[in-house]
């Protein structure tokens, strides 16, 4: 009498003779697989980038009220002097101002 045990085990179909000849391949579907969860975390990282700079940019702009290309051209128009532009980007960089020149001290009295 043959043991159970010595007789092996296969599935309806014959799924385990399929299976055991395809051991050695990469299946075909499960490349496509791969290489569609790549695409995904590709663009999942793109858009992560795209809103992370839109949020820097909005909390530069919240910052100082103005953009430093705004800055820029209120300068290059005229309408800032070379110290109030340094000043207002060093602000809209969120940095903190450059110390300022000694100026006398006033203490409310007028010479003369």
């Amino acid at each position: 009498m043959e043991s159970m045990l010595d007789e092996p085990i296969t599935a309806p179909g014959g799924a385990l003779a399929a299976a055991s000849e395809r051991a050695g391949e990469f299946p075909a579907e499960l490349l496509v697989l791969l290489a569609m969860a790549m695409g995904a975390v590709i663009l999942l990282g793109v858009v992560v980038l795209v809103f992370r700079r839109r949020a820097l940019n909005a909390e530069v702009r919240g910052q100082s009220g103005l953009a430093i290309d705004q800055i820029e051209r209120l300068h290059q128009d005229g309408l800032l002097t070379e110290e109030e532009y340094r000043r207002a980007r060093r602000a809209a960089l969120g940095l903190a101002p450059p110390p300022a020149a000694e100026e006398p001290e006033q203490d409310g009295r007028e010479d003369g």
